[in-house]
């Protein structure tokens, strides 16, 4: 037992108290018994002296077993040094055990501990001399393997005089292991047992520090994020998606030295720090069989999954992780921007970008705060007569300083920020409180049959307040129902299989109509097609681009077409921007088109005047 739970039990109080070996006490009790009467030797065993001694003597053998006992209870080792540093005595029932009295009793400690121990008791050794109480710790390697064990130090003193050192030792063997696995967790990715980030910037500090050293070689960062890989997780399970996340790591290291460290930085994010390079040559080549590696499909079910990569070299005027991370980061956003499973290089002026794209997040939050965003309107005609059958709504942002910004600009600014759902609940109540104007200006709209549709993100499937959202705004605008199309992508059915089929019909409850927006452009949604209640088809105008004039693409819009048809959908044809497409899609009985040949989107007051002719001109 430690020396301060001795203390708490009241032992070192007994003996400090009574113990009869200090000068004082001594020389009190000496005047006390020559001016005794039991001074002659014929009253030793009668005299108060004697009584006295008999009482100390009975206190001093309580206070010794009380000792004994405690000791004995005590799982740690105790043992007594004396001034030369030679074991004198020892306390505890696993000494025997542990270290048989023969092997150290009456031999010095750097006899009986070797050179390695000794050399940490001896600088403690003297600091206890001089009256401190010190503690470590040492490894042992025993029988069974490795063990831990701490050391503290404490003096002994007789008179003010030193007299050695009492020292407790304690197995710590397993505590150590729990720290370490405490130490291990803290810095190791769960899933994969990839060095997490606050391993990876450790790490990346020193490689930091090094490369200032070395000036002559180069270092690179590699930052990985697994493009959609939030969907597919989603779609076929988190089990299957922790198989694939240890894969990408297993295809990172397979390509790396040992002494490069690959991490999990997040959900889909990894992240390779590479050193040596002689050349920026030599990171590319590197870039490229990481990305090759990481494009090539994934699991028993080749599943197909893209990564992009942001690459930075280290160099100056580089100074910390958190900048090498920050450039990383822009680099990273660059390449998903352009073509998913790409890569870039950092270059400073995309630090520039990164903050362009933060003050535009500040903006875009104030803009919905303000309603500095306008909606558009774009015409969904018949293509035979030019009848104008309904309209699409289109968000637009006309800033007070930059102009009109992009959708391509700000949406993906929106999704980034969290602002998707609140920007498209935004645009629906707009439009519903336009629709409303438009019935109540003309009795000819309030009778014709017209529509408008509105896009909303995928995101809204993970929020259970959608179709609370879409009532309330339903209820506090007095729209009819009838009036409005819910325009979804193919994306949802991948991510929210079973919560989209339930979405969609109670949406069709509600009297809103529903359409699978960008059809062709992604997943597969064939399936679904058969199964939800869908209402319009619009074709991606990505298949349009080369039609007329490209057989095979012609016949992908034909077939498409004669599919939604076949399924007693209505069909919309998406890009329309000549004639000769127009008549193209006439020709294969598609009866609904939208596109600049038709008409741009428009504000409101334009969209207005067109809905009420009823006819594009």
């Amino acid at each position: 037992m430690p020396s301060a739970a001795l203390e708490k039990e009241g032992v070192s109080l007994c003996v400090a108290k009574q113990r009869i070996n200090r000068k004082d006490e001594k020389k009190d009790m000496m005047q006390n018994y020559k001016n005794s009467p039991a001074s002659n030797e014929t009253e030793w065993g009668k005299g108060p002296f004697r009584e006295e001694f008999e009482k100390l003597r009975a206190a001093l053998a309580q206070c010794e077993a009380k000792l004994h006992a405690l000791l004995q209870a005590s799982p740690d080792l105790v043992f007594v040094l004396d001034r030369d540093q030679r074991f004198v005595s020892y306390h505890s029932t696993l000494v025997p055990l542990l270290y048989p009295p023969s092997t150290f009793l009456g031999k010095r400690h750097g006899e009986v501990m070797g050179p390695e121990l000794d050399a940490l008791f001896q600088p403690a050794f003297e600091k206890v001399r001089q009256g401190e109480i010190v503690e470590y710790s040492y490894p042992l390697m025993k029988k069974e393997g490795r063990r831990w064990f701490s050391v503290r130090l404490s003096p002994w003193f007789v008179d003010e005089e030193f007299q050695g050192v009492i020292a407790v030792v304690r197995d710590i063997t397993n505590e150590r292991a729990m720290q370490e696995q405490i130490a291990l967790q803290a810095t190791t990715d769960a899933v994969t047992g990839l060095p997490n980030r606050v391993l990876f910037r450790d790490r990346l500090t020193q490689a930091i520090y090094r490369r200032a050293r070395h000036p002559q070689t180069l270092a690179a960062v590699f930052y990985v994020d697994l493009d959609r890989f939030k969907i597919l997780n989603e779609a076929i399970g988190h089990d299957e998606g922790d198989v694939i996340l240890r894969e990408v790591g297993a295809r990172l290291s397979a390509l790396l030295r040992p002494e490069d460290t690959v991490a999990r930085l997040g959900s889909d994010e990894f992240a390779v720090l590479a050193e040596g390079f002689d050349s920026l040559a030599d990171i590319t080549r590197m870039a490229d069989r990481l990305n090759a590696a990481l494009n090539q499909p994934y699991g028993s079910n080749l599943l197909h999954l893209t990564a992009s990569m942001g690459v930075v070299v280290i160099q100056d005027p580089i100074t910390s992780s958190a900048q090498v991370l920050r450039d990383a980061e822009a680099a990273l956003a660059t390449a998903k921007r352009s073509t998913r499973g790409k890569y870039s290089f950092f270059v400073p002026t995309m630090h520039e970008e990164a903050l362009r794209t933060l003050a535009l997040e500040n903006d875009l939050r104030r803009a919905l705060e303000v309603g500095q965003l306008a909606v558009y309107y774009q015409p969904v005609v018949e293509n035979r007569t030019r009848a104008v059958v309904g309209l699409e709504a289109l968000v637009r942002w006309p800033h007070p300083v930059r102009g009109m910004i992009s959708p391509s600009e700000f949406i993906p600014v929106a999704e980034e920020a969290g602002l998707v759902c609140e920007l498209d609940l935004w645009v629906f109540e707009r439009v519903c409180r336009q629709v409303r104007e438009w019935e109540s200006s003309t009795t000819t709209l309030a009778q014709r049959p017209w529509w408008v549709s509105v896009n909303f993100s995928v995101e809204h499937f993970a929020n259970g307040e959608f179709l609370k959202a879409l009532r309330d705004i339903l209820a506090r605008t007095g729209v009819q129902a009838h009036r409005l199309r819910i325009e979804l992508t193919e994306s949802v059915f991948l991510r929210y299989a079973e919560k989209a089929k339930e979405v969609l019909t109670e949406l069709n409850r509600m009297g809103l109509s529903t359409c699978l927006d960008d059809f062709g452009k992604g997943y597969s949604a064939m399936g679904y097609l058969l199964h939800l209640p869908i209402h319009v088809l619009k074709i991606d105008l990505s298949f349009l681009r080369n039609v007329p004039g490209d057989t095979r693409a012609e016949n992908v819009v034909r077939v498409m077409t004669q599919l939604g048809q076949g399924l007693q959908l209505c069909v919309i044809a998406e890009g329309v921007e000549h004639e000769s497409q127009a008549e193209f899609l006439r020709t294969i009985g598609c009866e609904l088109a939208q596109g600049y040949y038709y008409g741009r989107p428009m504000p409101p007051e334009e969209a207005g005047k067109i809905l009420v002719q009823g006819m594009l001109e």
